[in-house]
């Protein structure tokens, strides 16, 4: 039987329907001000975060915390989720540079970012 996770909480529902229901604590906009998100990745022994590469053993243990390289600025946002999972090298989806980590890809800047040259950090391709 598949489990489904809120992407904002880390929650764990037996049904999209189930999951998208309700309110959710630790919605972006405010508790119990928006639904549950759906994770759509995968279900997996460990989780890293999109921002900075840190890796987590549950969902809700991610985005329990602040995380230090979030787009609005260190620590004024959650850890969130990177749905393509562990991989052995991660792509910058703006100009292609390859890492061997995700943390080693988010703590540049890169010259192709969308808010222009160095005024964005490099993002994971999927």
């Amino acid at each position: 039987m598949a489990n489904f996770y809120c992407e904002y909480c880390g929650q764990k529902y037996s049904s999209v329907s189930a999951l998208t229901a309700g309110t959710c604590s630790r919605h972006p906009e405010g508790s119990g001000r928006g639904k549950h998100k759906l994770y759509e990745g995968p279900e997996q022994s460990k989780y890293i975060c999109e921002y900075c590469g840190q890796t987590y053993s549950s969902i809700s243990a991610m985005v329990a915390g602040t995380c230090s390289r979030h787009p609005l600025g260190s620590c004024k946002g959650k850890h969130h989720p990177f749905i393509g999972g562990i991989k052995s090298r991660y792509t910058c989806k703006y100009c292609g540079q390859s890492y061997t980590s995700l943390s080693a890809l988010t703590v540049g800047t890169c010259s192709r970012h969308p808010q222009g040259s160095g005024k964005g950090k490099h993002e994971p391709s999927m």
